[in-house]
């Protein structure tokens, strides 16, 4: 399977530390227009399954660490919440 990046190019040993790969569908290489102008749409078989390389700017990786920081926060309160709902129920005597 092709690993292409967000311009189609051809991408032969991807830095997986610096970027990611997910499924997309891509003209084939070689693939010939009908009418042999460029266009946006394609026969069916001109299409194929290959993997997307993408490196996030500096801006999508700190929001991306933020998104994370914010989810593990919520975890964190999460946990508390239902420690503390159980503290509550044993202290009245009654369980969950």
């Amino acid at each position: 399977m092709r690993i292409v990046d967000e311009n189609g190019n051809e991408i032969a040993n991807p830095d997986l530390s610096a970027g990611t790969l997910s499924p997309t569908i891509v003209v084939k290489k070689g693939a010939v227009p009908p009418d042999n102008v460029e266009k946006f749409a394609w026969a069916d078989d001109d299409y194929e399954e290959a993997m997307l390389y993408a490196v996030p700017t500096p801006e999508e990786a700190a929001m991306a660490v933020e998104r994370g920081r914010a989810a593990e926060e919520a975890a964190a309160r999460e946990r508390a919440n239902e420690e503390m709902l159980l503290a509550v129920a044993d202290m009245i005597g009654g369980a969950i």
